[in-house]
């Protein structure tokens, strides 16, 4: 289990970013105002699923608990790229760590902005 450096988005001009090659399960730092950037090198579709690691469920009006068991899902297809913007999915992130499982060779920045 890996963990994948947090790379911040507030640099000047054009600069290069760093993807780790995902392992069966890396972890990353949740913080407010971050991205998970996501290429498939391969020739195949991968599913990323990010999950925290207190994310259990949460209540939502109108509707009750819900699960956030199953994580979220990020399918990326061959030779593309795919963002998971974290904050839009933070109940999701709960707890002291942040997983990423299921890609094995999918490449990943985690990005600050």
């Amino acid at each position: 289990m890996a963990a994948i450096t947090t790379q911040a988005l507030a640099q000047d001009g054009a600069f290069a970013l760093t993807f780790a090659t995902l392992s069966a399960s890396d972890t990353i730092t949740f913080s407010p105002n971050s991205y998970i950037l996501f290429y498939n090198s391969t020739a195949g579709s991968l599913t990323a699923v990010v999950k925290g690691s207190s994310a259990v469920s949460t209540t939502v009006d109108g509707v009750g608990s819900v699960s956030l068991s199953a994580g979220v899902s990020v399918v990326v297809p061959a030779g593309e790229f795919r963002i998971l913007n974290v904050n839009s999915r933070d109940k999701f992130m709960a707890g002291t760590s942040v997983t990423i499982t299921g890609a094995a060779t999918l490449k990943a920045a985690v990005l600050q902005g």
